[in-house]
């Protein structure tokens, strides 16, 4: 162990700012930040390929409205912005999984994706899969497909919407707004406020709870180049895809967390 840096060519290993010299070391509890006594691991080397940790969302459709593949699309344009993004712990590659019935053995599962399209009503078989789902660490991200309302008004606002706040009231999950200091606005892009989605009428909003994030901007559709009267910009998709790895590393680091991973 060295006190100083070295000017030849040793092999650094980790950094440790001690506080005194008979200080206990241990890990970092945030890596990225490693206080005093903390063993930081930033300056480190790597050599040979970056480690890949394999995720998988699941996108689930309910409601009785025409299934549509854009919040499908939008999911694997998503995770492909999300796999490019390396992370202190490694480089992340997220899978899609389609169309995934609400059934018990939801936990592979990092992020579930709820897409509404039309009312409806959860059997339930259903509730109780969702509801150990969170309860063993996993993450719901709900959102109504807005591309076929008209915006706007309240009377135009999906159906599916009204359905989900009584699913989650049933559920027992009691939503709140999004604090300015949530994780959700900060890790790994700094946000001040989620940024635009699909939806440019009304006021779309984020609510969330420790398992669900629920949003009525429709990033889904955003995802794959699409805003209420026409194409997106580039910023606009660059931030929606940002949000999105946002979402899912909220996720991520809630799985760990329950699960002691």
């Amino acid at each position: 162990m060295q006190t100083q840096r070295s000017a030849s060519g040793d092999v650094e290993l980790a950094r440790i700012r001690r506080q005194e010299r008979d200080s206990l070391i241990f890990d970092a509890q945030d890596a990225a930040h490693p206080g005093a006594n903390e063993i930081d691991l930033r300056f480190r080397r790597e050599i040979g390929a970056a480690r890949r940790e394999a995720l998988v969302m699941a996108v689930c459709y309910v409601g009785g409205g025409m299934k549509s593949a854009r919040h499908s699309e939008g999911a694997n344009y998503m995770a492909r912005a999300f796999g490019r993004r390396p992370g202190p712990d490694g480089v992340h590659q997220l899978h899609v999984d389609h169309d995934v019935p609400i059934a018990p053995g939801l936990e592979v599962y990092t992020l579930v994706y709820l897409v509404g399209q039309g009312s409806f009503q959860m059997g339930k078989e259903e509730m109780e899969a969702l509801y150990a789902y969170m309860e063993r660490g996993g993450t719901l991200f709900i959102e109504s497909c807005r591309h076929e309302t008209n915006g706007g008004a309240q009377s135009s606002e999906p159906q599916s919407d009204t359905a989900f706040y009584s699913l989650l009231s049933d559920l027992g999950v009691e939503l709140s707004e999004l604090r300015s200091d949530h994780r959700l606005l900060r890790e790994p892009f700094l946000f001040a406020a989620p940024p635009p989605g699909f939806e440019t009428q009304g006021s779309p909003r984020v609510v969330i709870s420790d398992a669900v994030i629920f949003s009525t901007h429709d990033y889904g559709c955003l995802w794959q180049g699409e805003r209420r009267g026409g194409s997106a910009s580039r910023e606009e998709i660059r931030s929606a895809m940002e949000w999105g790895s946002n979402v899912v590393a909220y996720a991520l680091a809630r799985h760990k967390r329950i699960q002691g991973g």
